[in-house]
């Protein structure tokens, strides 16, 4: 049953991702903001995927310590963030984004915005100025996303 429901999110995070990407391509008015909760949404989809594939129980995902919290689920519950400033150093090194792109400032601001701490600033526009870089932030969690599928297909 965990598992059926952690093929679930992984496809529903790769969903938002691809969203995030589109709302990105188009510059569309309120983008940043769009793009950056359907990118939390994503992230904390495939951090209760590596969960529930551990055995947790899916009701015990939706309250403390899990729920929303990206910080705690990426830190402190499973190992995607030390994945993502791994991933993040690849994507720098290749040249494909700014050397000036700090990954810490901007997860902390996307999960700041997508948390409980701003009232789910990025959900209910609650005056958040500074917003995330969706476009990188998109490339590292789709990079997690697609290693999460290859993880998902390898024999165990």
């Amino acid at each position: 049953m965990n598992l059926v429901k952690a093929e679930q999110f992984l496809a529903r995070a790769i969903d938002f991702v691809n969203a995030a990407q589109t709302i990105c391509e188009t510059n569309s008015q309120g983008h940043l903001p769009s793009a950056c909760l359907l990118l939390g949404t994503a992230m904390e989809l495939l951090a209760k995927k590596q969960l529930l594939e551990r055995g947790l129980n899916p009701k015990i995902l939706k309250i403390k310590p899990y729920g929303h919290d990206l910080q705690a689920l990426w830190k402190e519950h499973t190992s995607m963030y030390a994945e993502a400033v791994l991933i993040n150093e690849e994507i720098r090194l290749s040249g494909d984004q700014p050397d000036s792109f700090n990954f810490a400032v901007h997860f902390d601001a996307l999960a700041y915005g997508y948390g409980n701490e701003s009232d789910f600033s990025l959900r209910y526009h609650n005056g958040q100025r500074s917003f995330a870089d969706p476009f990188i932030i998109g490339k590292i969690t789709e990079r997690i996303a697609i290693r999460e599928r290859m993880r998902r297909q390898e024999p165990r």
